[in-house]
C-alpha cells in the first residue's frame, strides 16, 4: 500500500509540514534548511532510526530528533511523524520527554525520553508495530536473519547494504536469497575439485575448515619431512653414484672363471701345454689380422662419409652465396633503416603510454585539490560557527530576569520564579556548550582529512613529476633515433653485404676442414694399424718365448703359467671388487632416492589436496557470484587475491565499463545510487515487498535521465539547490 500523506511535527528543525505524497517527492533547497531532516523523519517513523546526511556512516541518535522548541517550563515539544495511506489508515510515531512527579514531591523530574506508537488512534507495542509495517507494505518474511541486518532499512536506503553493512552479512544474505551451490554443482563445473570431495566431507561439507585442516597437516608434517629430505640429500652427497657396467661385470666374472679353470687344467694336464701354446699362437695371428681388416674398413667408411658431407655442404653454401650476392644490390641497404624505424615506433608508443599515465596523475591531483578546497571552506564555516556560539554563550550566561514585579498585580516576583529563570539559563548554557563541543570535534576531523589529502596530493605530484621526466627522456631518445635514421640514409652503397662476406669465409673454412679431416683420418689409420701390428708382435714374441720354455723345461713352464694365470685372476678379482662395491653403493643410493621420492610424493599429495580445496572454494564462490548476478543483475566480487598468494573472501558490487571493473567504493554518486536501487528492486522481487518507499539523500548528482533509472518504487528524494526555501516537487 502506498503512502498518501506525511505529517511532520517538531522533528529537528521541521516544526510542521504536511506533504501529499505521489510517486516521486523531491525536496530542493540550500544546505541546512532541513531537507535531510524531512527524509529522516520518514525513516524515523518506519523503523525508529535516523540516518546521517552523508552515506556510509549511519547512526541511531534518536534523541537528536527533538527540536529546540520549549514550553514555559523548559520542556521540549514532542516530536511526531504520521503517515496516512491510500485506504485512510494512519500510523504515528511520537518521541517525547518523560517528566514524572514523585510521591511527596512538588516538581516533576525528567527521566529520559519515551516512544509511543499508534495505529490510527490506538497505542500499540513494538512487536505489533513490526507486524503492522509488514502488513501495510506487504513485506514477506526474509529467511535470512542477522542481528546486524535491518531488512526494512535495506528496502529504504539504496546504500545501506553496500556502505553500512558488514560484507559478511551481505555475503550471507546473497547466498540465502540465490540458493545453495551443491558439491555436485562445483565438481561438475571444475572436475579437478573431485580430489577434494572426500576430505571436505570429513568436515561436514565445510570447505574452509577442510582447507584449514589440510594446511595444518602440511604445516605439522613440513618440519619433519623437510628434516628427512635434508638428511637424505646430505647422505646422497656423501654417497655418490659410482660407474657400474653390468656387461663388464659379467665379462670379468667369466674371465675369472676361465682363469680358475686354466689353472686347474694346467695343473691336471701338463702334457697339453705345448699344444695349447701353438694353438694360442695361431689364434693371435688370426685375431689381429681381423682387427687390421676391420680398422681399414672402418676408416674407409668414415672417409666416404666425410666426402659426402663436404659435397652437400659445398653445394648449399654456393647456393646461399649466389643468392646473397644477388640481394646485395637491392635489399641489404634497407635493413638498418627498417630496424631504426621499428625502434623509433617503439619509442613513440612508449611516449603515448607515458602521456596517458601523466594525464591520469594530473587528473587525480586536480581531484584532490578540489577536495582540499571544499574541506577548507567547511573548516572556515565551522570556525565562524564556533565564534558565533561562544558569543551567544557569553550573552546567555550574563542574562538576568527582565522584570522583577508582576505586571498584573504589581507584586514582587517570588524566589521560585528567579530560580526557574536561573535553571533555564543554566540549561541554555549547557546546550550551547554541547553545540560548541560538537563543532570543535567536527573541526578536528576536517583538519585530519585535510592533512591526509595534502599528503596524497604531494605523493601524486611527485609521481607526476617523475612521469614528466621520463617523458622528456623519451623525447630526447626519439630525436636521437630520428637523427640516426637520417644518417643511415646518407650511408654510401657497398655491393658486398656482411652475409656474403660471412658465406665466403664459411666456404673457405669448409675446404680447410675437409682437407684437415682427410689428413687426420690418414694419420689415425697409420697409427691404428701400427698399434695393432705392434700388439700382435708383442704377444707373438711372448708366446714364442713361452713355447721355447715349455719345450725345454716343461715343469718350469707349467709353474710360470700357473703364476701368470693367478696374477691375471688377481687383477680381474680386483676389478670385480670395485664393480661389486659400486653395485652395492648404487643400490643403497637408489633406495635413498626412492625414499626421497616417496616423502616428496607424500607432500605433493597433501599440497595437491590443498590446491583442490582452494579451487573448490574459488569455484563455489564463482558459482554463487553467477547466481547473484542472475538474480540481481549486479556483478559482485566475492574473492580477492592477496600479495602472499592467499585468497580473501569479500563481497561488494562492481560497475562494468567495457573490460574495466570499477569497485562500488570508487563509483560516482549517481552510479552508486543506481546500483543501490537495482539491489532494492531485486530484494523486492526475491523476498517480496511492493510498496516500501525508497529514500535517497543528496540526489543532485543525478540528471533527469539517471533519475528515471532509479526504479519504479515510491521515492522520497533530496537535492541541494540555490533555493532560499525548500521547494517540494511531486510527480505521478
Amino acid at each position: 500500500m502506498k503512502i498518501k500523506k506525511i505529517i511532520i511535527d517538531n522533528f529537528r528543525n521541521v516544526e510542521h509540514e504536511e506533504v501529499d505524497c505521489k510517486h516521486l517527492t523531491i525536496w530542493k533547497g540550500k544546505n541546512e534548511l532541513g531537507k535531510s531532516n524531512r527524509l529522516n523523519a520518514i525513516v524515523f517513523l518506519l523503523i525508529g532510526k535516523v540516518l546521517t546526511d552523508k552515506y556510509g556512516v549511519g547512526e541511531n541518535d534518536i534523541e537528536s530528533v527533538l527540536c529546540n522548541k520549549r514550553d514555559d517550563r523548559g520542556r521540549r515539544a514532542e516530536c511526531k511523524v504520521q503517515a496516512i495511506f491510500e485506504n485512510g489508515q494512519t500510523i504515528s510515531r511520537v518521541y517525547k520527554e518523560q517528566w514524572v512527579k514523585k510521591r511527596g514531591s512538588l516538581e516533576a523530574i525528567y527521566e529520559g525520553n519515551v516512544t509511543e506508537l499508534y495505529n490510527n488512534d490506538s497505542v500499540i507495542n513494538q512487536s505489533e508495530w513490526v507486524d503492522l509495517i509488514n502488513q501495510l507494505f506487504e513485506i514477506k518474511e526474509c529467511k535470512f536473519k542477522h542481528k546486524d541486518l535491518n531488512i526494512i532499512q535495506a528496502y529504504l536506503d539504496p546504500l545501506y547494504l553496500f556502505q553500512k553493512t558488514d560484507y559478511k552479512v551481505l555475503r550471507a544474505l546473497l547466498e540465502s536469497l540465490v540458493g545453495d551451490v551443491t558439491m555436485d554443482d562445483i565438481i561438475a563445473s571444475e572436475p579437478t575439485c573431485a580430489l577434494a570431495k572426500e576430505e571436505i566431507l570429513k568436515y561436514s561439507g565445510d570447505a574452509a575448515k577442510a582447507r584449514t585442516g589440510v594446511n595444518k597437516v602440511i604445516t605439522d608434517k613440513a618440519t619433519g619431512l623437510d628434516s628427512k629430505i635434508t638428511q637424505i640429500e646430505a647422505q646422497l652427497e656423501v654417497l655418490p653414484s659410482l660407474p657400474y657396467d653390468e656387461e663388464k661385470y659379467k665379462k670379468l666374472s667369466d674371465e675369472a672363471f676361465n682363469y680358475q679353470l686354466n689353472i686347474k687344467n694346467i695343473k691336471n694336464n701338463p702334457n697339453s701345454a705345448v699344444a695349447e701354446l701353438k694353438a694360442k699362437k695361431d689364434a693371435i695371428r688370426a685375431e689381429y689380422d681381423a682387427k687390421a681388416d676391420a680398422k681399414i674398413k672402418e676408416i674407409t667408411i668414415e672417409k666416404s662419409t666425410i666426402q659426402n658431407d663436404y659435397t652437400t655442404s659445398l653445394s648449399e653454401l654456393n647456393a646461399k652465396l649466389l643468392a646473397s650476392q644477388k640481394k646485395d644490390l637491392t635489399e641489404r641497404k634497407n635493413e638498418p633503416l627498417i630496424k631504426a624505424q621499428s625502434e623509433l615506433q617503439v619509442l613513440v608508443q612508449q611516449r603515448y603510454e607515458l602521456d596517458a599515465k601523466s594525464n591520469n596523475a594530473k587528473a587525480t591531483y586536480e581531484g584532490l585539490k578540489n577536495k582540499y578546497t571544499i574541506l577548507s571552506s567547511e573548516v572556515e564555516f565551522v570556525k565562524t560557527k564556533i565564534v558565533t556560539l561562544k558569543s551567544e554563550l557569553a550573552n546567555v550566561a550574563a542574562r538576568e530576569p527582565e522584570i522583577q514585579v508582576c505586571p498584573h498585580c504589581g507584586g514582587v516576583l517570588n524566589d521560585q520564579f528567579i530560580t526557574d529563570f536561573k535553571n533555564k539559563r543554566s540549561k541554555d548554557v549547557e546546550d550551547i556548550k554541547m553545540n560548541i563541543n560538537s563543532y570543535e570535534k567536527q573541526n578536528a576531523e576536517n583538519q585530519t582529512k585535510i592533512n591526509a589529502i595534502t599528503a596524497d596530493a604531494q605523493t601524486n605530484a611527485d609521481n607526476y613529476r617523475a612521469l614528466i621526466a621520463k617523458r622528456d627522456n623519451l623525447d630526447a631518445q626519439i630525436e636521437t633515433k630520428k637523427a640516426e635514421i637520417e644518417n643511415i640514409k646518407l650511408i654510401p652503397f657497398e655491393p658486398k653485404s656482411d652475409l656474403t662476406k660471412e658465406l665466403e669465409v664459411k666456404l673457405q673454412s669448409l675446404q680447410r676442414n675437409y682437407e684437415k679431416k682427410n689428413a687426420e683420418l690418414a694419420a689415425a689409420r697409420d697409427i691404428a694399424l701400427k698399434a695393432i701390428n705392434d700388439e700382435r708382435t708383442h704377444k707373438l714374441t711372448q708366446i714364442e718365448s713361452d713355447l721355447q720354455m715349455a719345450e725345454i723345461n716343461q715343469a718350469t713352464y707349467i709353474e710360470a703359467q700357473v703364476r701368470e694365470q693367478e696374477k691375471a685372476l688377481e687383477a680381474v678379482n680386483t676389478e670385480l671388487e670395485v664393480l661389486i662395491q659400486a653395485k652395492t653403493q648404487n643400490a643403497a643410493r637408489e633406495a635413498k632416492i626412492k625414499e626421497l621420492e616417496r616423502i616428496q610424493h607424500e607432500r605433493n599429495e597433501k599440497q595437491a589436496l590443498y590446491d583442490a580445496i582452494n579451487l573448490y572454494i574459488q569455484t563455489e564462490i564463482k558459482l554463487v557470484n553467477s547466481k547473484c548476478y542472475d538474480a540481481t543483475g549486479i556483478k559482485f566480487v566475492m574473492l580477492e587475491d592477496q600479495f602472499n598468494g592467499g585468497l580473501k573472501e569479500v563481497c561488494y558490487p562492481v560497475y562494468t565499463d567495457g573490460n574495466l571493473e570499477i569497485p562500488f567504493s570508487n563509483c560516482s554518486t549517481s552510479r552508486k545510487l543506481i546500483i543501490g536501487c537495482q539491489m532494492i528492486h531485486s530484494l523486492k522481487t526475491l523476498i517480496g515487498s511492493n510498496d516500501l518507499p525508497v529514500m535517497v539523500d543528496r540526489c543532485e548528482a543525478l540528471d533527469d535521465e539517471h533519475l528515471k533509472m532509479l526504479g519504479d518504487e515510491q521515492m522520497f528524494i533530496t537535492q541541494v539547490s540555490n533555493d532560499e526555501k525548500i521547494i517540494t516537487i511531486q510527480e505521478d
